[in-house]
């Protein structure tokens, strides 16, 4: 019965708030008019269309008198929790009229004992709030609630969101603290990428010139020659080379090795003509296919599989003879 006392001494406040129209530019008018509306719809007993009147002219024109009669109206539906918000948002209001407050913070005390009153603490002070599925909302320092099981929600842009869930019984005031961290900062990273898969680009141009040795293998007749010699890149994908064979016939090689591709891992094709003396001068023609694996800009190593083809064999010597290599190449 108290609670009804109370909001009869509320009402009558709100008689002298429905007296007082402000007349002003176009949008105070249509406030007023809409405000006028409503206090016919609350006179007629019908809340719920003076409730949705008076919320519509607040948004148009956010006055406190127009808090005062959202709150009387959601006491009237017995929406206890919101009436007591409503009022808690006039109080706190700049415009609010000092010669009500006294009154009002009585008939607020007597609300409180049929609603749950959540005592906020937030961190920032501008975080969001939302409690259960309501709107979100600045906080205020108190927000009542029915009694039960409530959620609060808060966020703010560069912070972890945080959730509470906590039970409340009609009469009980709980203080709820939202502390809300900050994000980690996305800082820029200077990323070295080196990758040895099929098509990478090796770390850094490397050097034109270079030496290599290499080991061809004649596995028919159990023998190998070693070559010594130097490369140098035409182009990116373009190599030629000049050695020497050093072994078991000293002679000479010249010869161009294509790239497939630009990576780490080069497909390669090679043609070359060896020339090496055993009993006179022997010629060949070379031709191999295989991979070069560059570890860095300094260094590749390489396995080919070839065959060579010679124009004036010994005797004993076959003409076509499958040699495979394997070596490596240096750079500045």
């Amino acid at each position: 019965m108290r609670r009804v006392a109370a909001f009869g001494l509320i009402c009558a406040v709100a008689s002298l708030a429905h007296a007082q129209a402000p007349a002003a530019d176009l949008s105070k008018k249509n406030a007023t008019e809409l405000r006028d509306l409503g206090n016919k719809l609350f006179e007629d007993k019908n809340y719920l269309g003076a409730l949705a009147v008076y919320k519509e002219a607040y948004t148009r024109f956010p006055n406190a008198k127009i808090l005062l009669n959202v709150g009387i109206t959601l006491n009237k539906l017995e929406r206890f929790a919101e009436a007591a918000n409503t009022l808690q948002r006039y109080l706190d209001d700049k415009d609010a009229d000092p010669a009500m407050k006294t009154e009002l913070a009585k008939a607020l005390a007597d609300l409180d004992k049929s609603v749950g009153v959540l005592e906020l603490q937030v961190s920032p002070a501008d975080v969001s709030v939302q409690i259960n599925d309501g709107e979100w909302q600045a906080p205020s320092k108190l927000f009542r609630v029915p009694g039960g099981s409530v959620t609060i929600n808060g966020k703010k842009d560069g912070h972890r969101a945080e959730t509470k869930t906590l039970s409340i019984k009609a009469g009980e005031k709980q203080l709820v603290t939202l502390g809300l961290s900050l994000l980690p900062r996305q800082t820029d990273t200077k990323v070295v990428y080196v990758d040895s898969g099929l098509g990478a680009k090796p770390e850094g141009p490397r050097a034109r010139p270079g030496v290599y040795a290499m080991e061809h293998l004649d596995i028919s007749h159990g023998g190998a020659a070693t070559l010594v010699g130097v490369t140098f890149d035409v182009i990116d994908r373009l190599r030629v080379e000049g050695a020497a064979i050093l072994g078991p016939n000293f002679g000479g090689y010249a010869g161009a090795t294509f790239s497939v591709l630009t990576g780490n891992v080069r497909p390669i094709v090679a043609f070359g003509m060896p020339v090496f003396f055993s009993e006179g001068a022997r010629y060949g023609v070379r031709g191999a296919g295989g991979i070069e694996l560059q570890i860095n800009r300094h260094l590749a190593f390489v396995a080919e599989l070839g065959v060579e083809y010679l124009l004036n064999p010994e005797d004993d010597i076959k003409e076509v003879v499958f040699i495979p290599a394997i070596g490596a190449i240096g750079r500045l």
